[in-house]
């Protein structure tokens, strides 16, 4: 709860997911692999872009990865923005489970895939760091942008 007794605009975030891409159509893990958008993500993108022509927008933040740069990029152009690259909105790791469909983490690593799915945050991937960690960073991430710019809008895409 926030103790400030003066008046004070509110902070406005955006979040929005990458556009879709070739291995979403597919159904492969991307992780910190990449896979280009597709043209519904290039326009899915597009999109978001026009959503938030109307909003007044101070910053766009993006993951260092490609599908997530390119659909914060085609926002940012939009609105005149450049995209600013943060390491701690990456996508958690997948290890192993990285370009794997269902079918493939089932074959390699029976009852496992359902595992994850009992524990989706809590699970943790072999030799990688958890989906709690990573979200934890993307959350401490955002704090940081978000408390000094306490009146401002931004735009931000986590992963």
């Amino acid at each position: 709860m926030a103790r400030y007794s003066g008046r004070r605009p509110g902070l406005t975030v955006y979040l929005a997911r990458h556009g879709q891409t070739e291995w979403n159509v597919a159904g492969r893990r991307q992780g910190r692999l990449d896979s280009p958008l597709t043209d519904l993500g290039l326009r899915q993108a597009a999109r978001n872009a026009d959503l938030l022509s109307t909003e007044s927008i101070d910053a766009v933040f993006a993951s260092p990865l490609g599908r997530a740069h390119r659909t914060a990029s085609i926002i940012g152009s939009a609105l005149g923005l450049t995209v600013e690259v943060l390491d701690d909105l990456a996508e958690i790791d997948h290890g192993s489970w990285s370009g794997l469909t269902s079918a493939e983490i089932d074959a390699g690593w029976p009852g496992l895939r359902a595992a994850r799915e009992q524990d989706k945050y809590g699970f943790r991937f072999p030799r990688v760091r958890g989906m709690r960690t990573a979200t934890y960073a993307q959350v401490v991430c955002l704090r940081r942008l978000c408390e000094p710019a306490c009146g401002g809008r931004c735009w931000c895409r986590t992963r």
